[in-house]
């Protein structure tokens, strides 16, 4: 007999209008009728009654029972009482995502009050939590969820290695045992006792793994779907994937800032390299890009002119639909507050905004070729209307067309009828002679699969500008994996110490010294001083490429990370014999030997009594590796190379400040014409000039990976809970530059 399923999410009236409204549209086109959806809704006005308007929201009804949060007295009490702890202590501090006791405490109360419900716990097996930012692309139906819940486990979630807490936009409840009742039990308690704020992080997931392991140590039993996930994103690793999409944090929706979203970035230089001051945009929504082109503009200009069109107020649920709207209505006024505010804000600076709304369809207020330096395509998405738009702006010298779509890694993308602006493309664009024309690569995903781009016609009277395109590397092992596994079976029994399990986190600094050109061992060895001077504990781990630079500089490391599978007598890709580089080392220094590092490594450590700690790079080669050898493996994440692996080294050894040295991922300077010739063993150039932000740069394909994961790093250092400083030059220093955490500012490269 099939098991019975209910799902539970809950949401605001933002995140409706954001995410939530395409998580319960997907959810009544793909899941089985049979399995219910309970809806939580908070903080919306009219006491709830908002949700009558069923059609004017778009939201279905059948199969999906809605309930007001707010009528739960529990949740009210701990808001009131908790409210101090909401991220920044009542404004004594910057905010903090980690001790925010708020934001994520509607999660348990829904969770935990549907479980409570008799209808719940009675008559169904499986309780199942699904963030509201999940959207389902492929049928779901009680078959799928059989093999994702296994019924001789209490609870199914998904596990990640990166960090010591799980990934909770899903958790499934198993609750014909009585250990998951329990568990939901004591997870309300939490809250309702007021216990949050006696953990060391107050968000759910962190409250959520405490409670885990506590229970599991009485019995319990959970089932970790994602073991030996790569990365934060736990959902995109597992067999949910297969149907579901989470848009996990500041992908949830295209409408955030300039930090987090590629092609947003793309549009803001733009602005700044063609010195725009006049601006025109079809598709103001809020006014959130409005003030984003506004502000690139201002770093040249001290006076900006922005004329916006938009439906505003005259929309309908069928023009929604027709030009594939899925996003609230703004009105024309709250707009015209919005940016009314930001020019009084831009007015105390000197500086002069102007701006002009427009509201109706384009079709019929979009006439007279209106001009602008700049004009951004983003209203109506159906192939009718961007064809309009573009006929009346394409006379402008700067046209930028939001929205080309492209297939993503699993082959999705949008349906024929939303790629509007692709037809457009094809018909009437592509083949222009009088303009620049061409498709910004974009890392930006849409919910239901595929790719965004920004589409760019440029007059030819203009400088084509080189746009920074993310870095989309796809990196491979450089030895077969049986020959990799080959290393790891060899290693195995030669290692006595392995780091098999995770370390309480420590404040001591980890100056992880790579061997790019700019690495400076005098500056490692003053800044190592200068900490210690100030009571700080530094520990120096290097790559082996750095080993005899910092020994011949006095400096002692106190590990080195190797991760190469390649034999000892070889030639590395810095052209130096590998065994020449141990030729000094001291008794002092840990050599943390990868398993799948070649056996002829370790073999001359032994012979030099080095002290020796193996661990496992995550990779599928690895995995195959050291399956069934009866390893207590723990697998760790971090990059392509041994400096980037260092990090997730150290994460788990409970460090989380951490200087890097020689991360520049790119060359000195320029190849000779002869070696820009070279090619690999795959007949693809060696060398590779790449543009990051305003700068070029000559690299290779390994480095270019490195630089890839640079940038993953610094996007979610905050996430990581990681603190960093970046000393050096090269491709490396300009993504820092770029992709540095705002809370870093204070912390600079050097050298550049």
């Amino acid at each position: 007999m099939k098991n019975k399923y209910d799902i539970v999410t809950s949401f605001n009236p933002e995140g409706l209008e954001v995410y939530a409204r395409n998580m319960l549209n997907s959810f009544d086109k793909h899941w089985d009728k049979e399995i219910q959806l309970h809806a939580w809704y908070h903080d919306f006005d009219e006491g709830g009654a908002f949700f009558l308007k069923t059609e004017e929201l778009e939201i279905p009804t059948k199969g999906v029972k809605y309930s007001n949060l707010n009528n739960i007295q529990d949740m009210i009490e701990y808001r009131e009482s908790m409210k101090v702890h909401n991220g920044t202590e009542g404004g004594k501090i910057q905010y903090n995502w980690r001790l925010d006791a708020i934001k994520w405490c509607h999660k348990i109360y829904a969770l935990t009050e549907t479980a409570a419900d008799p209808h719940v716990i009675q008559d169904k097996d499986w309780l199942i939590w699904l963030d509201a930012d999940t959207v389902t692309f492929a049928d779901v139906d009680s078959e799928f969820l059989d093999g994702i819940c296994d019924d001789s486990y209490d609870i199914v979630h998904l596990g990640r290695n990166s960090v010591d807490y799980s990934e909770t936009s899903f958790i499934a409840f198993n609750l014909k045992h009585r250990p998951a009742v329990d568990f939901l039990s004591d997870f309300r308690e939490t809250y309702d006792n007021r216990e949050v704020t006696a953990y060391r992080e107050w968000h759910d997931g962190f409250i959520f793994e405490r409670l885990l392991k506590l229970h599991q140590y009485h019995g319990l039993k959970a089932l970790n779907l994602t073991p030996d996930v790569p990365d934060l994103n736990a959902f995109a690793t597992s067999a949910l994937s297969t149907k579901m999409q989470h848009f996990k944090g500041n992908l949830k929706t295209k409408d955030v800032s300039l930090e987090h979203h590629k092609r947003y970035k793309q549009l803001s230089e733009m602005i700044s390299f063609y010195k725009c001051e006049s601006f025109l945009e079809t598709g103001t929504y809020n006014g959130g890009r409005a003030i984003q082109m506004a502000d690139a503009a201002f770093d040249h200009t001290d006076k900006v002119t922005y004329t916006g069109y938009d439906l505003f107020g005259t929309t309908t649920p069928e023009l929604n639909h027709l030009e594939f709207n899925s996003k609230a209505t703004n009105t024309t006024e709250a707009v015209i507050e919005r940016l009314t505010e930001y020019a009084m804000e831009k007015a105390k600076e000197g500086k002069t905004f102007e701006f002009k709304l427009i509201e109706g369809n384009t079709n019929q207020t979009l006439k007279g070729k209106p001009k602008a330096d700049f004009v951004f395509i983003d209203g109506g998405h159906s192939y009718d209307t961007v064809s309009h738009d573009y006929k009346q702006l394409k006379h402008n010298k700067i046209v930028v067309l939001d929205d080309y779509f492209s297939k993503d890694e699993h082959d999705r993308e949008p349906e024929e009828e939303h790629r509007g602006v692709n037809k457009l493309w094809t018909k009437s664009i592509k083949n222009r002679k009088d303009a620049y024309v061409y498709v910004i690569p974009s890392n930006d995903p849409v919910m239901g699969g595929g790719i965004t781009h920004l589409g760019v016609v440029v007059d030819l009277s203009l400088p084509k500008y080189k746009a920074r395109v993310p870095i989309i590397v796809h990196p491979k092992d450089c030895m077969p994996s049986d020959d990799i596994q080959n290393n790891i079976k060899a290693n195995l029994p030669k290692i006595d110490k392995w780091i098999n399990s995770r370390c309480r986190i420590n404040n001591e600094i980890i100056f992880v010294v790579s061997a790019g050109p700019s690495l400076d061992v005098d500056r490692v060895k003053e800044d190592k001083e200068m900490l210690e001077e100030a009571n700080k504990v530094v520990k120096i781990v290097c790559v082996k490429h750095a080993l005899p630079m910092l020994m011949d500089k006095g400096l002692i490391p106190w590990a080195c990370t190797l991760l190469d599978p390649r034999p000892i007598e070889g030639v590395s890709t810095h052209g130096i014999v590998r065994s020449t580089l141990f030729d000094s080392i001291d008794p002092r220094t840990n050599f943390l030997v990868a398993s799948m590092t070649d056996p002829s490594v370790v073999d001359l450590l032994q012979e030099k009594d080095a002290s020796i700690i193996g661990w496992h790079a995550f990779s599928e080669a690895v995995k195959g590796g050291i399956e069934g050898s009866g390893e207590d493996a723990l697998m760790i994440t971090g990059g392509t190379n041994a400096g980037l692996r260092t990090i997730g080294i150290g994460h788990t050894l409970g460090f989380r400040e951490f200087h890097l040295y020689g991360f520049d991922m790119s060359l000195a300077g320029e190849p000779s014409e002869e070696l820009q010739k070279g090619m690999d063993e795959e007949g693809k150039p060696k060398f590779l000039n790449v543009s990051v932000g305003d700068e070029n740069y000559w690299t290779t394909g390994e480095l270019l990976a490195g630089g890839q994961d640079l940038e993953k790093l610094f996007q979610t250092a905050n996430e990581m809970d990681l603190i960093l400083q970046f000393k050096g030059k090269g491709m490396g220093a300009k993504l820092w530059e770029i992709e540095k955490p705002a809370e870093m500012k204070g912390y600079s490269s050097w050298g550049m």
